[in-house]
C-alpha cells in the first residue's frame, strides 16, 4: 500500500482539531474567506465588540459600507501594528471613543 501525501488531509485534520477545542469552524467555512482583506469576515464580525453605540456611530459615519469600514481598518491595524497588539488592545477607529475591543482576548497577552 502506497501513501500519497496530500496537503488538503493534513489541513482537515489540522481543522477538525482545532474544531473540537472551540475554535470557530464547519466545513466550507473557506467561502467566507475574504482574499484582499485576508480574513474571515464572519470570525471579524464574531470576534469585535461592536456595541450598538460603536455600530450606531460607524453607520453615522459611514452609511451602508460601515462593516466594510471596520474590515478594512482591522487589516491596515493588523499590518501596522501587528496581530498580538491589535488581538491585545483593539482596533482604533476614528468617531469612536475607544477602541473596539476584540472577543476571547486572552489576557496571557496583554
Amino acid at each position: 500500500m502506497t501513501y500519497l501525501h496530500r496537503e488538503i488531509s493534513f489541513e482537515d485534520e489540522v481543522c477538525e482539531y482545532l474544531a473540537a477545542h472551540g475554535w470557530l469552524y464547519a466545513a466550507g467555512d473557506a467561502i467566507h474567506y475574504d482574499r484582499a482583506l485576508a480574513l474571515f469576515r464572519l470570525m471579524c464580525w464574531h470576534g469585535c465588540r461592536v456595541s450598538f453605540q460603536s455600530m450606531e456611530a460607524l453607520t453615522k459615519n459611514h452609511g451602508a459600507s460601515a462593516g466594510d469600514v471596520l474590515l478594512a481598518r482591522l487589516r491596515e491595524q493588523v499590518n501596522t501594528r501587528g496581530t498580538l497588539d491589535v488581538l491585545r488592545h483593539g482596533v482604533e477607529m476614528i468617531g469612536l471613543r475607544q477602541k473596539l475591543p476584540l472577543r476571547n482576548s486572552n489576557p496571557r497577552w496583554r
